[in-house]
């Protein structure tokens, strides 16, 4: 019988509960997607283990798992480490496909390096302790562009204020169908096609049920549109709809 990819996962988590367990020291997992942290948290509470997550700065989307049994760690723990990528061509109009696309040419695993905070002439990127000479060492060009690696001081918080643009969207239910609609400004039939061609996932995993509900603090990605943070509903219209806020990330 064939293991999912998600039974190997689980089975991972497990192993660093119990290693924190059996040593008494906090274990460090690889960075984790929202499809992994919701099993890691769902796991982590089934085996009533104590547990954090932390991406390097707050409200990173990767994310490193620790488990601990006695003391929780601190942030300053955790094995990240943010690193700038500092474009040499300041009239650079670089994205963030650009910097993902110039990393995964390294030949780098997605769980070694979480968040990348991107602008046109530089990026932010929050990889594991371990894996910093290699990015030093290896990463001099993003999109032709030539660049150079520096490292921030622990205590560097990011500017987040260009990493999403907010809006409101006017919708008549809080299905799916109805947000995707409204975010991608399609017609109701061109949203239910969306779902059917398998190209929006919630919180890290694919959804094909077009009237799914979805809440505050969901993240919905739609390929070929953009990723989202629902947030919070500011009430209803005259004619009974909602309006809700949305983070769009840019």
């Amino acid at each position: 019988m064939q293991v999912s990819s998600d039974s190997f996962f689980e089975s991972h988590i497990r192993d660093l509960i119990f290693k924190s367990k059996r040593t008494g020291q906090p274990v460090f997992s690889e960075f984790l997607n929202d499809k992994e942290k919701i099993i890691a948290d769902r796991i982590s509470n089934e085996l009533s283990c104590d547990h954090i997550f932390y991406g390097g700065y707050s409200d990173a989307d990767n994310v490193i798992l620790s488990v601990y049994t006695d003391k929780q760690p601190l942030l300053s723990d955790f094995p990240i480490k943010c690193l700038k990528v500092n474009i040499t061509n300041k009239n650079a109009t670089l994205k963030h496909s650009d910097y993902m696309g110039a990393i995964m040419s390294l030949g780098i695993d997605r769980d070694v390096f979480g968040d990348i905070i991107s602008y046109p002439d530089k990026a932010y990127i929050y990889v594991s302790e371990i894996m910093t000479e290699y990015f030093l060492d290896n990463l001099t060009e993003v999109g032709r562009e030539k660049c150079f690696i520096t490292i921030e001081d622990d205590s560097f918080v990011p500017d987040l204020k260009e990493k999403f643009s907010e809006q409101q969207i006017i919708i008549a239910s809080d299905r799916l169908d109805c947000f995707i609609s409204a975010l991608c400004r399609l017609s109701r039939e061109k949203s239910l096609e969306t779902v059917r061609k398998r190209l929006v996932f919630v919180n890290g995993s694919e959804v094909n049920n077009p009237s799914k509900k979805l809440f505050e603090g969901d993240k919905i990605v739609i390929r070929g549109y953009g990723k989202f943070i629902i947030g919070q509903c500011d009430g209803k219209t005259q004619k009974d709809r909602l309006k809700i806020k949305v983070k769009k990330y840019n």
